[in-house]
């Protein structure tokens, strides 16, 4: 199954997307919506964006990353500017040859807006959708674990806690690992 994965961050394909990146059934490529490379405040982070390709080149995996800053869910909405990024995302898409798409999830696994916006940008324009139930705790979500929202049609998957310390490697190895809770161990995948 060829799975385009959508999400916000560089390093979220692992944080959020292990559910299809460690599974051998889902033939992925990537779509990051941001780097922060040109972010001035986010300097500190700005190489992300290599720990990405880094990771997709040891793996064979196909990937586009966009040069959005994080945050960019705060875009200008009245000059046009949010529906630029929103159009861009879409646009990005359209370059992949994909049978479904897996992003995040509506409430952003975290209650990050980036996530979010994703996950409506997407929910919104395309089919064969495929998400997490994943939900982590975090002081500043508004959200509660929520998973009865979506369908039965789960498919529990655990982490491999080796396959994910090797791709968090790509970003220790350049300093731009942000992430700073545990791992998730188990999530189960939904269609939407």
């Amino acid at each position: 199954m060829k799975t385009l994965m959508v999400v916000a961050h560089p390093d979220n394909e692992i944080i959020c997307g292990w559910p299809v990146l460690q599974d051998p059934e889902h033939e992925v490529s990537i779509l990051c919506c941001s780097s922060d490379r040109y972010n001035e405040a986010r300097k500190k982070w700005a190489r992300r964006a290599e720990g990405l390709a880094a990771l997709c080149s040891h793996f064979g995996i196909k990937s586009i990353c966009l040069d959005n800053p994080s945050g960019f869910y705060k875009t200008n909405s009245r000059d046009g500017s949010l529906s630029n990024v929103i159009q861009g995302i879409v646009r990005a898409v359209m370059q992949f040859d994909f049978d479904q798409i897996y992003k995040h999830n509506f409430w952003g696994e975290y209650g990050h807006l980036d996530h979010q916006l994703v996950h409506n940008v997407i929910a919104c324009n395309f089919h064969n959708v495929i998400t997490s139930d994943m939900f982590i705790e975090s002081n500043w979500t508004p959200y509660k674990n929520i998973r009865g929202r979506f369908a039965s049609d789960a498919n529990p998957v655990e982490n491999d806690l080796e396959h994910y310390a090797k791709c968090k490697s790509f970003y220790d190895d350049i300093h731009c690992w942000t992430w700073n809770k545990e791992a998730v161990r188990s999530c189960s995948v939904h269609s939407l």
